[in-house]
């Protein structure tokens, strides 16, 4: 990709009036279970530079309002051409999980030909039966989502993919899910 597609690539994703979206992978990336930094920001600056031999180098500055919160990766991206589900992130809490809710960070970071999709953070006791905790609004295109819940959150949440409605030759899609929890054990 070129330094100039690059760089539209993060207008496009950085500019406008509104607040943005971002999930920072710690931990050697983002795969499930990894920790992950939630927050909402500002652009402040990003530049890109490609001095040579096709390495480019990017940097984002970022402002975040109101904080961030630790949390963990749900599904790293990942790309589907059918619903899917993330692996289960166990928070090693016993008695019912945690109350006080939480926050959920839905990405959707590429797309061919997808008409429509449905991310959501789930939750389980066991990791056998799954309930819907957060429910990301359908997305038809790249987009990030952020969502609050309030109450118990259950020992164990994955992110999914649960609706994928493709062109009609097919389509795939690249998503990723992140979830703090907030608040504190159930006793």
């Amino acid at each position: 990709m070129a330094a100039d597609n690059i760089a539209d690539y993060l207008d496009n994703a950085l500019g406008g009036s509104t607040k943005f979206v971002v999930s920072v992978a710690l931990d050697g990336g983002a795969t499930t279970g990894k920790r992950a930094f939630l927050l909402q920001g500002h652009a402040v600056k990003h530049d890109v530079q490609a001095p040579f031999d096709d390495i480019v180098k990017i940097a984002v500055d970022v402002q975040a309002s109101g904080g961030y919160q630790g949390g963990r990766w749900l599904a790293g991206p990942t790309t589907s051409a059918a619903t899917a589900n993330g692996g289960a992130v166990d928070s090693g809490l016993t008695n019912g999980g945690s109350t006080g809710g939480g926050l959920g960070h839905a990405h959707i970071i590429a797309e061919r030909n997808v008409v429509t999709a449905t991310l959501k953070v789930q939750h389980s006791t066991s990791g056998s039966t799954w309930a819907d905790l957060i429910t990301f609004t359908a997305a038809t295109g790249r987009t990030f989502q952020r969502s609050t819940v309030a109450g118990t959150v259950k020992e164990r949440v994955r992110g999914a993919l649960t609706t994928l409605t493709e062109g009609a030759t097919g389509g795939s899609l690249t998503w990723a899910v992140a979830f703090a929890r907030g608040g504190s054990p159930k006793k």
